[in-house]
């Protein structure tokens, strides 16, 4: 079976933790961010490591690098994400690939929590062929990472959560489950263990 999990939270409460303890067990973090960078560095010619490591070479793309990133938006608020998911698709029935198995930290656009929610409805709410063979075949799960204290003014990502939290009011459950960054580094580990065994996301 094919698993996606979208991670939901601030900046600083801890989805890198979180997907990096996915990966131990066998995902394949997703990054919208990274689809992005590996289109730039191609288009400018340039070795895409320079825009994963800080300093000042990577600072002096940036301005240019959000630039190409909300043109593209404009004609397409999925890019990013349509790119990322890209070697994912079985292009010959536009589905996952069987048994693969994704995690994505850096879901921050209501557009975002939007695709998950229509992929959502049409496993869960759907009773024709397509849906049912889609429920058989794919589980997702969407997690909300919080930490106390944690207070990040980027407004799309406040969005985007409450955009998740408004969804689960008319479909419970739509926010799988509230995982709370309350305690050690080890600690978090040890729930997202428990949270991987208890969603079978290790069969």
């Amino acid at each position: 079976m094919t698993s996606i999990v979208f991670l939901l939270g601030e900046m600083g409460v801890g989805k890198d933790t979180v997907a990096e303890e996915f990966v131990k067990n066998g995902f394949v973090r997703v990054s919208f961010a990274d689809a992005l960078k590996q289109e730039y560095a191609h288009q400018n010619n340039i070795d895409v490591r320079i825009l994963h490591t800080q300093g000042l070479e990577k600072e002096s793309h940036r301005l240019k690098l959000i630039e190409v990133a909300e043109e593209a938006r404009k004609k397409n608020p999925l890019v990013w994400l349509n790119k990322a998911f890209e070697p994912y698709i079985d292009l010959s029935t536009h589905m996952f690939k069987k048994d693969v198995k994704l995690v994505v930290s850096d879901n921050r656009r209501v557009s975002e929590v939007e695709w998950y929610y229509n992929l959502y409805t049409e496993i869960n709410h759907t009773n024709d062929e397509r849906g049912e063979h889609i429920c058989s075949s794919l589980k997702l799960a969407l997690f909300h990472i919080v930490r106390p204290k944690i207070v990040d003014s980027d407004t799309l990502t406040a969005l985007a959560i409450g955009t998740a939290y408004g969804i689960d009011l008319a479909h419970p459950g739509f926010i799988n489950a509230v995982i709370n960054n309350d305690s050690t580094k080890e600690a978090l580990k040890e729930k997202i263990k428990n949270l991987i065994f208890s969603f079978h996301f290790n069969i």
